[in-house]
């Protein structure tokens, strides 16, 4: 953009100079950064298969504890087919329920800005994103509060990984694609349904502690 601006008449500067950005960007994002994410992605996702797999509690908490920078980059896409292949082979999905844990820890994180927060915007957001951080949806709390409090962040991770922990020691299930943690709750009443419930609100719980103990401000 800043080249377009220095060579491309001020004339035709509001037509030309974003397209050719756009179109500079979506070549490169496209033929470069989309390979690499989705190699990453895989490799990530595979290694949290792996270690879910082979040492349960660990694997659950890694889950957990990095899906924050996963949802960041939306390398959370590069566990699809690992949920796809769960259904088909096992019948249920064991990533979703330590996801689950992440995304209590985002929507405490925000409900605990909304009650610390002076400013009446942030109050609004943290609210709001809390509430539909609950239902499912994160990307509003994630890129709205979590990446800018640092505090924030380290508390969904120790939060996160604390549930998952749960998650993988017991192999919780669910059922299909859903809006964890509670959005589709009904697609985790499964034998383990108890264990989510545990996992959930364990997560909540040690956020809370830890955005208190981390002492987070505005």
């Amino acid at each position: 953009e800043r080249l377009c601006k220095r060579v491309v008449p001020k004339m035709i500067d509001i037509i030309v100079t974003p397209l050719v950005s756009v179109l500079v960007s979506a070549v490169v994002g496209w033929l470069v950064l989309a390979p690499i994410g989705n190699w990453v992605g895989t490799f990530v996702a595979e290694g949290i298969l792996w270690l879910y797999q082979t040492l349960g509690p660990v694997g659950g908490a890694l889950c957990a504890g990095l899906y924050p920078f996963m949802l960041m980059t939306g390398m959370q896409v590069a566990m699809s087919p690992i949920t796809v292949q769960n259904l088909a082979t096992l019948g249920y999905d064991f990533i979703y329920p330590c996801t689950a844990c992440s995304n209590a820890a985002m929507a405490v994180c925000a409900l605990y800005i909304y009650w610390k927060a002076k400013n009446q915007n942030t109050k609004s957001l943290g609210l709001s994103t809390g509430i539909t951080a609950l239902i499912g949806v994160t990307e509003p709390v994630m890129f709205g509060l979590i990446m800018k409090y640092k505090k924030a962040l380290y508390a969904t991770i120790i939060g996160g990984a604390a549930g998952g922990i749960v998650m993988g020691m017991f192999t919780v299930q669910y059922l299909s694609f859903g809006f964890v943690p509670f959005g589709t709750i009904v697609l985790a009443m499964t034998e383990t349904f108890p264990m989510y419930l545990l996992g959930v609100g364990i997560s909540m719980v040690v956020t809370w502690i830890a955005m208190s103990l981390l002492k987070f401000e505005e």
